[in-house]
Parts: C-alpha cells; structure tokens; sequence
C-alpha cells in the first residue's frame, strides 16, 4: 500500500512539474518575456544605466536575467568606456546608476530593480 501511495505521489510531481512549466511564459525569476521587456524599457525611459564588462560573469548574469529584452537597458562597456565609467563612480561590476545618481553594485534581482526603476511590472 505505501509503495502504491509513493507511485501515485512521484507521478503527480512530474504532471505537476511538466504542466507547471507549459508554454515556458514564465520563467524562474516570476517574469515572463513581455514583463521583462517593459521592465528593461521603463528602466530604459526612467534613465537607469547599467555599467560593467562583457567579460564579467556577474555582468552576464545579470543579462541573462532579461533574456531577449537585454538588448532594451541602457548597458555601458567599462571596457570600451573607461573614463565615462570613471566619471561615474564605478567601482564594482555590475553596477546600476539611476538619474539621481544612486548608485545600486551587483547582480539585482529583477524586482529589485524595478523598484529602484519605480516601474509597476
């Protein structure tokens, strides 16, 4: 009878993971394309930057995080920018600058970042 119970469970995880993931809208970090792409946008519209290298992993992840809606933030190349990035302050990698000037260092969650952005995702 357990063993009958623990079959019935284990085939309930796998219909409920495989119907969770349907149609992959969503992704792990809650946001599905078309939010992240307005988030990337109204970051974009609301003058936040982020700065740091192509060759950062902590820069790539934070890319990742956007998927295909990465090509919509504003990114500065430290490598190719050094003095604007001097300019700015930067001293860590990523690093996001809002208009102001706050200044928010490493990989940010994306909810993280749309409050820092004031965006309603």
């Amino acid at each position: 009878m357990k063993k009958l119970l623990l079959v019935w469970l284990f085939m309930g995880m796998f219909v409920l993971a495989g119907c969770a993931n349907q149609g992959g809208s969503i992704d792990q970090s809650g946001y599905s394309a078309d939010q992240k792409e307005a988030l990337a946008q109204c970051l974009t519209d609301k003058g936040v930057i982020m700065y740091g290298t192509l060759r950062c992993p902590h820069c790539q992840n934070q890319k990742e995080r956007f998927g295909d809606a990465v090509d919509s933030i504003t990114f500065i190349d430290c490598d190719e920018s050094r003095i604007q990035c001097q300019a700015a302050g930067v001293e860590w990698f990523p690093t996001w600058i809002t208009q102001d000037g706050q200044k928010y260092a490493g990989d940010q969650p994306l909810s993280s970042l749309a409050q820092i952005g004031s965006c309603d995702i």
